[in-house]
């Protein structure tokens, strides 16, 4: 007969996405290859068009600024894109050097007045982005003798900027590298020598960018879009731009992208078909891979952040199945020894929000386990496990995660009163596939990594009751430390990344309620109790761009929901001898964005 209550647990494995958007807007600063808009809503051209690309068609700015909760508009219509054509970084006029054009803000009266319209601060929440360089590269190219100088200010000032942002409290900045001009029909246009000359002049820029990126020690995610237009010009035709001379002859002919409309088109030229607008701008297609590719880059930490919380909710998945089995032990005999094992799986559904892509997958595991009661208050066991988790990242793509573990455990009864203590020490392997959708191209990026794991669980419990029905409330606490390595993508050109260590530290409280039915051979239980993480679950995943020279960037990891319930309901049954087994659902309910439920069946044996 059993005497104590069963502690049911299955594979209980559950995490919880942000509970709110990660960015709360939007700032774009810039020249002609952010702008949305700006001479049109000042009236300087007509309305229908506007923008330096193929008209209507959105600039990847509008596009981000939507997909984040900005407001896809030029500032000077309210709206969140301050970047205006023919911008340089710090002076006038703009280039080129005639209306409407060359009265373009400079990038740093555009920062101005961004931060003069909200106090003085940055939003300290929103997504910005800092893309100029361009237009004081075509002032300074035809006099290479001063261009080494005037890049050094130029991208001096440019660094000043970006850390004035910084300081004001911007957290996330992006800056994307100056394209290579020399590869645009405007720079073919200048023969062999003058394209390879912007090209140099180009590389210049960015080097000099990033490098006092770095020697100012500023927080900014690098966008490698000199490489990105390399590689579309290499193979267009894999972006979608299958028209004739897709990369070399624009779109609108030799009508300027400001003014380009549908019927500006040149015969067989689509805004898809075509790389170029006009001689340096993207079409309407170019601008939404600009708009896939930045956003890749800016969730991808966000991906790889859930190894190690997943390392922890498998861990904790483990602990209740251990749980489980001491709780059966208990009607054994003093001296009996026992072995069990217990299989379990479940179903993991992330749902999508503004900050997260959605995943989903199974985790499912197996763990056997051998105890023996060395005296009638207290038994000791060991149990190995070996688990698996799928998860499958919405648009493509996800990790999977083998772990192998080893658990030593404790329990002692007197009276009403239970302890138990399970002490685990791990590893987990982790293969990570990243689908990069740009255009209608894409891209996987594979990586793999490992992970060590370290976590002590105690729980108490106090019975009440004394005949067939048993029930009490139950608390305990579960610490554990974890570290995943840092790894490189591979064969991802620019939108491969590289990521640092991780670690992660938990403390996670449990209190609730548990009973039993003993009827001899069957023995319905359930449980319900409420779980929190006490340590605090900010932190940061380093990245570094692996196609270019740029200083690593920090991003935030995936926020969790900090409570959260669980539910189960079971039985338990004497099949007979020494032989018994077991059957539970779990259910963990009151997290946002998250559904989760598993299923574990047991059988232990007396020998």
């Amino acid at each position: 007969m059993f005497k104590r209550s069963l502690l049911a647990g299955a594979v209980a494995f559950a995490f919880a996405g942000p509970a709110a958007a990660q960015y709360s807007g939007t700032a774009f600063f810039g020249d002609s290859l952010s702008d949305a808009g700006t001479f049109a809503a000042i009236g300087a051209v007509p309305s229908v068009v506007g923008k330096f690309t193929t008209n209507p068609g959105p600039v990847w700015t509008e596009i981000l600024a939507t997909k984040y909760g900005g407001s896809a508009a030029p500032a000077v219509a309210g709206g969140d894109i301050y970047a205006v054509g023919g911008a340089r970084v710090t002076s006038l006029p703009g280039y080129p050097d005639a209306a409407p054009t060359n009265q373009a803000t400079p990038v740093t009266d555009q920062i101005t007045a961004y931060l003069a319209s909200h106090g003085g601060r940055a939003n300290s929440n929103a997504l910005h982005s800092v893309w100029a360089g361009a237009n004081d590269i075509f002032v300074i190219a035809p006099t290479p003798a001063n261009a080494q100088a005037y890049l050094f200010q130029t991208t001096g000032e440019l660094v000043a900027q970006i850390a004035r942002l910084q300081a004001a409290g911007a957290r996330y900045i992006i800056v994307p590298t100056i394209p290579d001009i020399g590869i645009t029909p405007a720079g073919l246009s200048q023969g062999a020598a003058g394209a390879a000359g912007l090209t140099q002049l180009s590389q210049g820029f960015n080097q000099l960018l990033f490098g006092g990126i770095g020697l100012a020690n500023l927080n900014v995610v690098p966008i490698d879009t000199f490489t990105l237009l390399r590689e579309i010009v290499a193979s267009p035709a894999a972006y979608g731009f299958t028209g004739a001379a897709a990369t070399t002859v624009p779109a609108c002919g030799s009508t300027p992208s400001l003014i380009c409309s549908s019927a500006s088109l040149r015969p067989g030229a689509t805004p898809f078909n075509t790389v170029f607008a006009d001689g340096v701008h993207p079409t309407t297609g170019a601008h939404r891979i600009i708009a896939d590719f930045v956003a890749a880059q800016l969730a991808a930490p966000g991906q790889i952040s859930l190894l190690p919380e997943s390392m922890i909710k498998t861990r904790m998945g483990l602990n209740e199945t251990i749980h489980n089995q001491i709780a059966m032990s208990r009607a054994g005999a003093a001296n009996a020894t026992r072995v069990w094992a217990t299989l379990g799986g479940g179903r993991l559904e992330f749902e999508r929000n503004a900050a997260f892509p959605q995943a989903d997958g199974h985790p499912y595991g197996l763990t056997v386990g051998v105890d023996r009661r060395i005296s009638p208050n207290l038994m000791v066991g060991a149990a190995g496990t070996a688990g698996r988790f799928d998860a499958d990242f919405a648009g493509g793509g996800g990790y999977s995660q083998d772990d192998l573990a080893m658990s030593f455990y404790a329990a002692w009864a007197s009276g009403p009163i239970s302890v138990t203590a399970i002490g685990s020490l791990g590893q987990s392997d982790f293969d990570i596939d990243r689908v990069v959708r740009l255009g209608p191209a894409v891209r996987k990026i594979g990586g793999d990594t490992d992970g060590e794991q370290a976590s002590l669980a105690v729980r108490g419990a106090f019975e009440l009751g004394g005949g067939a029905l048993n029930h009490g409330p139950f608390a305990g606490v579960t610490l554990q430390r974890l570290d995943v390595n840092g790894f490189s993508e591979k064969n991802g050109g620019s939108a491969a990344l590289g990521f640092g260590n991780q670690k992660r530290n938990s403390i996670i409280g449990e209190l609730g309620y548990q009973a039993s039915y003993d009827l001899e051979t069957f023995m319905p239980f359930g449980r319900i109790g409420v779980e929190r993480e006490f340590r605090d679950s900010d932190r940061n995943v380093t990245a570094f761009l692996l196609s270019m020279s740029a200083p690593a960037f920090q991003m935030p990891a995936a926020k969790l929901d900090r409570t959260w319930g669980t539910a189960t309901v079971g039985a338990a049954l004497r099949l007979g001898g020494n032989l018994t087994g077991s059957v539970a659902l779990t259910s963990q309910f009151g997290q946002s964005d998250v559904r989760n439920y598993a299923l574990q069946i047991g059988l232990a044996i007396g020998l």
